[in-house]
C-alpha cells in the first residue's frame, strides 16, 4: 500500500510537471533535476512494485484487475522518450542561436545531433507502440485456481501420423515403462537417495517425439498411471508459445493447467496457475511427459525445483522428459556435476542424474527398407551414413527438409581456432570411448544421441561435419577424404563400401589415439606411452604384389627417424590379399619396423592364400562384417580373424552405429 502511494505522488507530481510548463520546455537548474530525478525514482518503485504481485498471481492470492493495472502502467521507455524530447528541444535553441551568430561550423554539428536523436526518437516510439500491442493481451489474463478436468481426461495431441512401420520402437516403449514404473513409487530422501528423471536425448529427427507419444499411450492403455504430456514445441493445443514476461515456472503450469480447464487456445495463452492449486488437484499416480525441454533453455532455479517437487521427489509421480542435448533438473546446483552425474570439484556428494534407455536403431536393412515406400531403395551406404537411426533415415528419405549437413550448418557454435585442438582431442575421446565430454556437448551436443548407460555416439553424417569444422590435421583430412567418398555413393549400391569405409576411419582414429594418448594403436603395434607422429603413404600403381610393395615400404620407413605409425594404401586397383598396411617404426638404426596388413570384408570371405610373414612381419588381420555371427573356419597362415569383441573395440562407442546390430551377435 505504501508503495502504491508512494508511486501514484510521484507521478502526480510528473502529471503536474508536464502540464504546468509543456513537455517541450527545457528545464534549467532545480526544476530539471526534481523532474528527472522524479521520474527516475518512480519509474524504479514501479518496477519494484510489479515483483510481489507477480508472485501472488502465480500464487492466486490477488485480484487479477490488480495485476492488469499494474502491469500496464508506463515504465523507463516513455522516461526515456522524454528526455530525448528535451534534448531536442535543447539542441532547437542552440540552433537557433548559431543561426543569428552565423556559426557554420557550430550549426552543422547541432544539425547533425538533431538528425542523430530524431531517429532514436522514432526508433523509441515505434519500440513502445509494438509494446502496448503486445502487451494487449496481458489484459485478459486468467488467474486459474479451480480445474474442470481431470487428469484421466488428458489425451496424446502429439497423434503423428502411423504411415510407416516403427522400427525398434516398441523395445524403446516398455524399457520406458520399466523404468516408470520402477521409480513411481520411490521418492527422494535427505540424504541417500534422489529420484532420477529418464530422459529421452537425441539429435533433431532421432524419433524423440513419436517416443514420447507412444509412451503416453501405453501408460494410457496399461491403466496404472495417468499420463499428461506437454510439449515446447509447436504441436497441438498445448504447443509452446511464450507469452511477454512469462517465467520458466508459469510455462510450465501453463501447458499443463490448459489440459485440465476449459478454455479457448487464445485463452490458454494467458492463464496463470496457482501452483498449489495445481499439485492438489493432480494427485498421485501421474507421470509427466514434457518434449523439447531444451526449447525451455537452462532452467532457472525455480522452475527446476517444480520439476523436482512436483513430479520427483514425492512417491506417486514421474518425470520424462526429451531434449536435443543434455538438460539438468537441478536448476544451478547443476554447474557443480554434470547430466550425468559425474562429480566435479566442491560438488554435493549425491547428484540426482538422469535415467536413459537406447533410442530406436535397426537390425538390419530390411527394417529400414519396410519403413515406407521411400525408404525402398536405401543403400548399405546410406543406412551406414545416417547410423541406422529410423527416424532419421525415415525423414531424410521421405520429407524435404534441411538434410543433415544442412541442419549441422544451421545449428552449430562456430569454434574458435585456439580451441579446436582441445575440442579435437576431446571428440576423439568420446567418439571412441562414448564418454560425454562437457565441453564437446557445449558445441555439438544437439548432434549425438546419450544411450543407456549413458554412452555418446554420433552418426557418420554428423562426425564428417564436425571433423569438417576441426579439420586441423593431416589424419583429420585422410578421415574427411574416406567419408567424402562414402558420402559421394549413398544412393549406388556399392558392394562393401560402407563397411570398408568404416574400418579404414576407426584405424586411423585409433592411430590419432595413439600419438595423443600414448594408447597401444591400431592391432596393438605401439609400445605403450610412445605417442608416435603419424604418416600417410600410397604405393605407386606399378606396385602389384607383394614382394613390390615390401620393397618400396622398406624405403618409406626408412624416411623416418623418430617413432611413427604409417599407413600405407595401394594406388593399384587390384593389389592382391589386402587392403593397405599399418606401419609402427620407432626409427631407431638397426631396429625393425612392424608391418601388419589388413582386409576388411562385408561377406563370408575368407583369404585365399596364407600371408607370406618375411613380407609382412606382423602378419595380416581380416575384419569380417556381416559374418560375424558366424563361426569363422580355421584361418589361413599368417592371417588373424579379428572377433566381434575385438571388432568391437577397434570400432569405439560411435562407429558402432555404421554397421547393423545383426552384425555384432557373437557366435
Amino acid at each position: 500500500m505504501m508503495i502504491q502511494l508512494i508511486t501514484s505522488v510521484a507521478f502526480a507530481f510528473n502529471f503536474f510537471l508536464f502540464h504546468q510548463y509543456g513537455s517541450g520546455l527545457v528545464f534549467n537548474g532545480p526544476k530539471q533535476l526534481i523532474f528527472h530525478s522524479t521520474l527516475r525514482i518512480s519509474t524504479m518503485i514501479r518496477r519494484i512494485s510489479v515483483l510481489p504481485l507477480l508472485l501472488k498471481a502465480e500464487k492466486g492470492n490477488m485480484d487479477e484487475n490488480i495485476f492488469y493495472s499494474t502491469l500496464n502502467e508506463p515504465f523507463a521507455l516513455e522516461t526515456e522518450i522524454e528526455e530525448i524530447k528535451q534534448k531536442i528541444s535543447q539542441i532547437e535553441e542552440k540552433l537557433l542561436i548559431a543561426e543569428k551568430e552565423v556559426d557554420i561550423i557550430r550549426r552543422d554539428k547541432l544539425e547533425s545531433r538533431l538528425l542523430v536523436l530524431e531517429s532514436r526518437l522514432q526508433q523509441k516510439e515505434n519500440t513502445l507502440l509494438l509494446q502496448q500491442q503486445q502487451a494487449e493481451p496481458l489484459r485478459r489474463l486468467i488467474v486459474v485456481k479451480t480445474f474442470t478436468k481431470f487428469v484421466s481426461d488428458c489425451t496424446c495431441f502429439l497423434k503423428l501420423t502411423r504411415n510407416h512401420n516403427f522400427v525398434d520402437l516398441d523395445r524403446v516403449v516398455d524399457e520406458c515403462a520399466a523404468h516408470i514404473y520402477t521409480q513411481l513409487p520411490r521418492e527422494t530422501t535427505v540424504d541417500e537417495f534422489r529420484v532420477p528423471p529418464l530422459a529421452l536425448t537425441r539429435f533433431a529427427r532421432g524419433g524423440k517425439t513419436v517416443t514420447l507419444a507412444e509412451i503416453f499411450d501405453k501408460l494410457k492403455s496399461d491403466g496404472r498411471v495417468n499420463p499428461i504430456l506437454i510439449s515446447f514445441n509447436g504441436h497441438g493445443l498445448t504447443s509452446f508459445k511464450p507469452r511477454a514476461g512469462e517465467t520458466q515456472t508459469q510455462s510450465i503450469l501453463r501447458l499443463i493447467a490448459v489440459q485440465l480447464v476449459d478454455y479457448t487456445s487464445e485463452q490458454a495463452q494467458n492463464l496463470i496457475v496457482d501452483r498449489n492449486a495445481l499439485d492438489l488437484h493432480l494427485g498421485d499416480g501421474v507421470v509427466l511427459l514434457l518434449d523439447e525441454l531444451n526449447n525451455v533453455g537452462p532452467l532457472d532455479n525455480e522452475a527446476a525445483a517444480l520439476l523436482r517437487e512436483m513430479f520427483l521427489d514425492r512417491a506417486g509421480r514421474f518425470l520424462v522428459f526429451t531434449s536435443h542435448f543434455p538438460v539438468s533438473v537441478e536448476g544451478e546446483v547443476s554447474m557443480a556435476s554434470d547430466f550425468l552425474g559425474n562429480q566435479h570439484k566442491n560438488a554435493r556428494p549425491r547428484f540426482r542424474g538422469v535415467l536413459t534407455v537406447n533410442m530406436s536403431i535397426a537390425s538390419t536393412l530390411s527394417e529400414l527398407r519396410s519403413m515406407s515406400t521411400a525408404c525402398e531403395a536405401l543403400t548399405e551406404e546410406g543406412a551406414a551414413w545416417l547410423g541406422y537411426i529410423p527416424s532419421l533415415v525415415y525423414c531424410t528419405q521421405t520429407f524435404s527438409e534441411m538434410s543433415p549437413s544442412d541442419r549441422f550448418q544451421h545449428m552449430s557454435i562456430p569454434v574458435e581456432h585456439d580451441k579446436k585442438q582441445e575440442i579435437l582431442h576431446r571428440f576423439l575421446e568420446e567418439l571412441l570411448g562414448g564418454q560425454r565430454d562437457q565441453v564437446v556437448g557445449q558445441y555439438y551436443g544437439a548432434f549425438a544421441s546419450i544411450g543407456a548407460n549413458s554412452r555418446v555416439s554420433y552418426p557418420l553424417c554428423y562426425v564428417t561435419e564436425i571433423f569438417t569444422q576441426l579439420r586441423i590435421e593431416k589424419a583429420v583430412s585422410v578421415i574427411l577424404d574416406i567419408l567424402g567418398k562414402l558420402k559421394y555413393h549413398l544412393t549406388s549400391k556399392q558392394s562393401g563400401l560402407a563397411w570398408e569405409c568404416t574400418v579404414e576411419v576407426a584405424i586411423i582414429l585409433r592411430m590419432l589415439e595413439a600419438k595423443w594418448f600414448g594408447s597401444p594403436g591400431p592391432f596393438h603395434l605401439v609400445p605403450d606411452g610412445t605417442n608416435p607422429e603419424l604418416a600417410f603413404r600410397t604405393l605407386p600403381d606399378e606396385c602389384h604384389t607383394l614382394t613390390d610393395a615390401k620393397n618400396r615400404m622398406d624405403r618409406i620407413i626408412a624416411e623416418y627417424k623418430t617413432p611413427t605409425l604409417i599407413y600405407v594404401t595401394s594406388a593399384y586397383a587390384k593389389f592382391p590379399q589386402v587392403e593397405g598396411f599399418v606401419i609402427y617404426t620407432s626409427g631407431l638404426e638397426g631396429s625393425e619396423a612392424k608391418i601388419v596388413g589388413f582386409q576388411m570384408k562385408s561377406a563370408d570371405r575368407k583369404p585365399c592364400k596364407s600371408m607370406n610373414e618375411t613380407l609382412v612381419n606382423g602378419g595380416a588381420v581380416l575384419i569380417r562384417g556381416n559374418s560375424l555371427a558366424k563361426k569363422p573356419r580355421a584361418p589361413k597362415i599368417g592371417w588373424t580373424y579379428m572377433t566381434s569383441t575385438q571388432i568391437r573395440g577397434l570400432l569405439g562407442n560411435s562407429l558402432l552405429l555404421a554397421m547393423p546390430r545383426e552384425w555384432l551377435q557373437d557366435p
